[in-house]
């Protein structure tokens, strides 16, 4: 019983052709074959019911045993043994006591003879066998020679399906092809084929146009850039041309920076930064407010990348133990090389070189307005003016090394050597003639 109960409940899920073919096979046993049976027989129920629809128990096949015969016989008066009765399916005819003794009562197989040769389900052949084996088989399915077995439901569905089918294919044939067209359906279609074609030629228009604007804006973005003639001179000392491929910048913001615009990155690589400080920007400087730091382990500097118009600032450091995790420390190692990198065109100039005998020299750094957020000793003033005969003209303080004007009164004169001090009175346009830039800290006018 323990495995007809979970056959039971295994092939609750499967198909009625599924079960049909796991009666028509024998790969099965016989138990799977009662089950399949029972479920195509009583339905998809749950399993105790299935038991009390078989009297409270389930008789169950054995291997090599044969299914038990209940025979309907009827007997005359003197006790002879009537002829059976005989079934006609679909203009066949079969002897049903005949059937089972052939088949040695095993009502699965003599089903199975009945689904191959009538085309009746295996369902249909199961509890016709079975109705006739318990005698409760009714009259109306016994039937003679001239008369056939009663069509199944689903029969009848398909027969009805199938006239209703034929009857709307007629209707239709009816309805399209032999009852009159008023003239008004034929205005219709005149209507729309004109509407349709004024739309085809309005789609052609507008398809023209757009490629005609489609041709002149192809033209102007492939027009080619004006090109900048590369600067001369003996501080020119190549062109920021280089492609950062396989070096891979991660950006972070720098601790304890109270202006937000800092960052910072750290590498590797032995490069020459200023060879890239175009491409640098482009991919990761996205804010001209922003200052960036890159330490190069390599290298031991720390430099700061800066965009201001046209050009982009380029001050190495030597690097100080700690700087990349304190915005204070930060750029405050020896400057040791500055450059500028102008954008329009990518030409590197060389603004100020160490030169001293010791290979260190004091000097200054081009800070942005973002700088003096960091620093507690900038002090901005007022530039002196001189008592000269024109309001434009001033006293300024030059760096002749690093080629940067201050006013008098600014911090950065003192880090100033002596070799290096100078002085001019004149206006700051001649200041600039001379190939000198502001301070940024003390920003002279």
């Amino acid at each position: 019983m323990e495995e007809y109960k979970q056959l039971y409940e295994l092939y609750q899920s499967k198909t009625d052709s599924e079960l049909e073919n796991i009666i028509n096979s024998n790969e099965y046993t016989p138990i799977a074959i009662k089950v399949a049976s029972d479920i195509l027989k009583y339905g998809r129920i749950g399993y105790e019911e299935i038991i009390n629809l078989q009297d409270g128990t389930i008789t169950l096949p054995k291997p090599d045993s044969k299914l038990e015969k209940y025979e309907k016989t009827t007997f005359d008066n003197s006790g002879i043994k009537t002829s059976s009765p005989i079934i006609h399916i679909n203009n066949i005819e079969y002897d049903l006591d005949y059937l089972l003794e052939r088949h040695k009562s095993n009502t699965v197989e003599a089903a199975r003879e009945l689904h191959n040769t009538t085309g009746i389900t295996m369902k249909e052949a199961i509890e016709l066998l079975e109705k006739y084996q318990k005698g409760t088989l009714d009259n109306n399915h016994i039937t003679t020679s001239s008369q056939k077995f009663n069509l199944t439901p689903f029969s009848q569905k398909l027969k009805i399906s199938l006239v209703l089918l034929i009857s709307y294919i007629l209707l239709l044939f009816v309805f399209r092809f032999l009852l009159p067209h008023e003239d008004t359906n034929t205005s219709s279609i005149i209507e729309i084929t004109q509407q349709q074609s004024r739309t085809e030629s309005l789609t052609q228009q507008q398809k023209i146009t757009s490629a005609s604007t489609a041709a002149i804006a192809q033209k102007t973005t492939n027009a080619p850039a004006p090109t900048v003639e590369h600067r001369t001179g003996e501080n020119i000392v190549g062109i920021s041309d280089k492609i950062l491929s396989g070096i891979n910048f991660s950006v972070n913001k720098v601790r304890n920076d109270v202006t937000g615009n800092w960052r910072i990155s750290i590498i590797a690589e032995n490069i020459d930064i200023e060879y890239y400080a175009l491409d640098y920007v482009e991919r990761y400087l996205h804010n001209k407010s922003q200052v960036h730091a890159i330490v190069n382990f390599t290298r031991n500097t720390t430099t700061s990348i800066k965009k201001d118009g046209n050009i982009i600032y380029v001050d190495i450091y030597d690097y100080v133990n700690g700087e990349e995790f304190d915005a204070d420390l930060l750029f405050t190692g020896t400057l040791l090389q500055q450059y500028f990198v102008y954008v329009d065109n990518g030409d590197i100039e060389k603004i100020y070189v160490e030169s001293n005998e010791n290979n260190i020299t004091e000097t200054e750094h081009d800070m942005t307005d973002t700088t003096s957020a960091n620093e507690n000793n900038i002090e901005e003033t007022e530039p002196d003016i001189t008592a000269t005969t024109s309001a434009n003209v001033f006293t300024y303080v030059l760096n002749t090394s690093t080629k940067k004007f201050h006013i008098p009164r600014c911090s950065e004169v003192k880090k100033i050597k002596a070799t290096n001090y100078s002085e001019y009175t004149g206006t700051y346009d001649e200041v600039t003639s001379m190939r000198y830039v502001a301070c940024k800290k003390c920003r002279p006018h």
